[in-house]
């Protein structure tokens, strides 16, 4: 019994008014089982919508819901009331969510709370989210979570993050932009992927950020309505001529020189754009579109196109890439198993069950627990009449056993000679390699009386047999739903 276990039963007896010597060894000694039945079942009320509500009968009542144990049912529930959050909503979420999501919604390890307080997403503003995974979640777009990470990681103003896209899909096109000062008439040129009105939140953004370019510094003196905002051109696909064509407004426009407000030479797309990306006669904004693109063309995952792009590597070849299976099934233990077969076996595998699951798991079923798959006849190929179910003894004696004839009889292993003669293999292998016996000498000379099959006293629990009192005090604490400590207090004084 934990120490917690104990303080816990010890405080009910003390608030109880019935706190003894005898009532103190009972909550000691007594299984949570005997606990309960003499002092009752531990209530934990909380407060709901102003009713009160026992959680122990909640989470009994929609116990086929559960996906968490009332342990920690218990501790989410806490956790909530704590922070104010606990409402019939969050009490179902505390019983039906995953941990990674629940993690996600609520908090836990390293995930820090905030208010959001951003422009992108008006409806949320004022929210308090417990991480920005809480936040994606809401938003329906936990998918884009690592690349919206990375972006925070390196600095990003979260709306930044969550606004510019996450991927620059082929077809996007690109445009340049640009802003007049009203007051003095000086001009930025710029280029964006993005909506014009988008980049220019992202600017303002930026200004109220304390940014020091000459741009952000303008729009915190004269705020953004002294500025005009339109589109020099648009649809512009080409990834390489969009930087050009910046270059070449900035330039016609004079936005890099005194009168201008541009800082910094034309021609990049910059970090919210990504960096141009060369595979082959393709060329890319960034190598998150060359994976997105790459990876619907040939069938690839997205983070190996990225990362082999990162490092400068060469793609891998189509067919040496792991793929996906969509199956329902796929995970699965008999789907794995499936999968390995073919991978082992790949010439020793009938047609209909290659690239075949359905079929596959039809001719084996039904699958019994704690078997495996092996074939009766190994020299012929993986069929539907040549596979059994065995036990894992069975498979490994077969796999990989050493084949031995003993008084004319074989048998797949030593371990198996040892079962049938009624002999520890410990035992056989010690005689045969330590006392120089051969197998047939082994198997004849009686056992010794230290044998537990040969002891004097045998120990004997509900009529069961045991060779060892660990395992007697094992099966004590399992069947008497006590800890092994008290377990082997009852057997050292009989009462068990």
């Amino acid at each position: 019994m934990s120490l917690a276990t104990f303080s816990a039963r010890f405080l009910r007896l003390v608030k109880a008014g019935a706190l003894s010597s005898e009532n103190i060894d009972e909550a000691l000694w007594l299984t949570a089982g005997e606990f309960r039945r003499k002092y009752g079942a531990r209530r934990t009320l909380v407060e709901i919508d102003g009713q009160s509500t026992d959680i122990q009968a909640y989470y009994s009542a929609h116990s086929t819901e559960a996906v968490v144990n009332y342990r920690n049912f218990w501790q989410r529930v806490r956790a909530l009331a704590k922070d104010n959050q606990l409402s019939g909503d969050t009490l179902s979420h505390a019983l039906t969510l995953p941990a990674a999501t629940w993690r996600s919604f609520y908090g836990g390890g390293r995930r820090k709370g905030f208010v959001y307080d951003g422009d992108e997403y008006p409806e949320q503003s004022g929210k308090h989210f417990h991480s920005v995974a809480a936040l994606l979640h809401t938003l329906s777009r936990y998918e884009d979570r690592a690349l919206v990470w990375s972006r925070l990681k390196a600095g990003w103003n979260l709306d930044d993050a969550l606004s510019v896209p996450t991927a620059f899909a082929s077809h996007r096109s690109g445009s340049i932009y640009r802003v007049i000062r009203r007051k003095t008439g000086a001009v930025y040129v710029g280029l964006t992927v993005t909506s014009v009105e988008q980049r220019w939140a992202f600017h303002v953004r930026r200004a109220t950020e304390g940014s020091t370019s000459k741009l952000h510094m303008a729009i915190r003196e004269d705020g953004a309505a002294g500025f005009d905002i339109d589109a020099l051109e648009t649809g512009i696909m080409d990834p390489l001529l969009l930087p050009a064509r910046e270059a070449f407004w900035v330039e016609r426009l004079g936005a890099l020189g005194p009168q201008g407000l541009n800082t910094a030479k034309p021609g990049g797309l910059g970090s919210p754009g990504g960096k141009i990306v060369q595979y082959g006669d393709e060329s890319f904004r960034s190598i998150e579109e060359a994976a997105d693109v790459l990876s619907a063309r040939l069938g690839m995952a997205k983070h190996v196109i990225r990362t082999r792009l990162q490092k400068g590597l060469p793609l891998p070849e189509a067919d040496k890439v792991r793929r996906r299976s969509w199956h329902p099934e796929a995970g699965s233990d008999l789907f794995r198993r499936w999968k390995s077969m073919q991978k082992r076996h790949a010439d020793a595998v009938v047609a209909e069950w290659v690239g075949n699951y359905d079929s596959f798991k039809a001719d084996v079923s039904p699958v019994p627990a704690d078997m495996e798959l092996v074939r009766k006849r190994p020299n012929e190929p993986w069929g539907p009449g040549n596979f059994e179910w065995v036990k894992t003894q069975t498979k490994i004696e077969r796999v990989h056993g050493k084949e031995l004839t003993v008084n004319g009889v074989s048998y797949p292993s030593l371990t198996a000679v040892a079962r049938t003669h009624g002999i520890g293999v410990s035992t056989l292998k010690n005689r045969i390699n330590q006392q120089g016996m051969s197998v047939e000498q082994a198997i004849a000379a009686p056992l010794a009386a230290t044998s537990y099959k040969h002891s004097q006293h045998p120990i004997v629990v509900d009529g069961r047999e045991f060779r060892s009192k660990r395992q007697a005090i094992l099966y004590i604490a399992e069947t008497r739903g006590i800890t092994e400590d008290q377990a082997k207090y009852r057997f050292n004084t009989g009462a068990f």
